[in-house]
């Protein structure tokens, strides 16, 4: 038997459903606990999983003895499931399916996050001014003061990602920063949540966007170093641009602040995203969208960008990106954020010619499409 352990979230019904077209159902169990101390799912519509809170009775019963399993695959290793790890007998094989958050927002990894004046406006309290006594030392404080003992939290998960065997996840650079920032000797198993043929409808012919859009972002957290970004934009000749930005995950204040920045710098052409929009007007927005903006230094956003490369949309994105590394080393047209943005000339905002679009198109569905996707999975279900 083999179990899987996740918080509730939209992506476990992925491979509930994987488990089931490839009938292997009866060889694993899910369970799914919510995210606070409710009884109540939001996100998880599988009927197959076992739902209950966090070390309930029930919790427990549906676990059991751990000796039964052959496999735990842990999706998303933090807080929780980090605890539950480090209860796992060695004997039994432990799996990380890899979100992102969950590796590389750690203490050890903080000045590769975040970029100077994104990580000084979090040292600030979310206030954008200069701060000349700025260190990456503040900035931890200030990101894990909510946690009473930072310190033994992140030993704890440190121990935890020493305890994982195998690694499952699409970036070998992800694997190769967290391997050695967590002194752990995890195996790499090549894994991602969807294909890309639940993104989006291949079906559509290939063109060149017509719309003057840009994409800025894929949420209201700071990773996406929106400070950056909208300086590197205000620098350029926008007229007649509008600039999208998400803004619409978290709903903190950082979202209110990118939104009073960008309009600050960028004037009406600037429209925030503050609000959730319906799935098809926002994938409306990213279909006509002629270049987005993608400041990550870590991996994220795989699923705009995918919808957005496949569309024929310009992708500018953060040179450090682990994800940017891997879509160039695999001749994905993609192009650098701080190098070809920064140097804006009369090509900066040019689309994609077709014959770069059905390239695009071309290797994202070898990179993602769907029998490559049950491949992974295929081999991920073997350990």
């Amino acid at each position: 038997m083999k179990l899987h352990l996740t918080h509730d979230n939209v992506f476990i019904d992925n491979i509930v459903s994987a488990c089931k077209e490839l009938k292997l159902l009866e060889e694993h169990k899910f369970i799914v606990f919510p995210n606070d101390d409710t009884d109540v799912i939001k996100y998880t519509k599988s009927v197959e999983v076992i739902t209950c809170v966090y070390n309930s009775e029930r919790f427990l019963d549906s676990i059991g003895d751990w000796n039964q399993y052959s496999t735990v695959y842990i999706h998303w290793l933090w807080d929780r499931t980090q605890q539950l790890v480090l209860q796992i007998p060695k004997e039994v094989k432990v799996v990380w399916c890899f979100w992102g958050g969950d590796g590389l927002e750690v203490p050890e990894l903080m000045n590769f996050v975040f970029q100077p004046q994104t990580a000084r406006y979090i040292t600030l309290n979310k206030k954008i001014k200069p701060l000349f006594t700025f260190s990456y030392q503040k900035l931890r404080q200030h990101l894990y003061k909510n946690y009473k003992h930072a310190g033994s939290f992140f030993k704890q998960h440190k121990k935890a990602v020493q305890r994982v065997n195998y690694f499952a996840h699409y970036l070998p650079y992800d694997f190769e920063l967290i391997n050695k920032a967590n002194d752990s000797s995890m195996e790499l198993v090549p894994f991602h949540y969807a294909c890309i043929e639940d993104l989006m409808d291949f079906s559509s012919p290939v063109r060149v966007p017509q719309g003057n859009h840009i994409i800025l972002g894929n949420s209201d957290t700071e990773t996406n170093n929106h400070i950056e970004a909208i300086d590197i934009l205000s620098k350029s000749n926008l007229q007649g641009y509008k600039i999208y930005c998400p803004l619409s995950y978290e709903g903190k204040q950082y979202s209110h602040d990118m939104a009073s920045l960008g309009k600050k710098k960028l004037g009406s052409n600037f429209i925030p995203l503050l609000e959730f929009l319906p799935k098809s007007e926002y994938e409306k927005i990213l279909s006509v969208a002629k270049v987005a903006i993608m400041n990550h230094n870590r991996s994220q956003a795989l699923g705009n960008l995918a919808i957005l490369l496949c569309n024929g949309t310009k992708v500018y994105m953060s040179e450090k990106s682990a994800l940017y590394k891997f879509f160039k080393s695999n001749k994905v047209v993609v192009y650098s954020l701080q190098m070809d943005f920064q140097n804006a000339n009369s090509a900066t905002l040019d689309p994609l010619s077709l014959n770069e679009i059905e390239h695009n198109r071309k290797m994202m569905l070898e990179l993602f499409g769907r029998d490559r996707y049950m491949e992974k999975l295929v081999n991920l279900f073997k350990l």
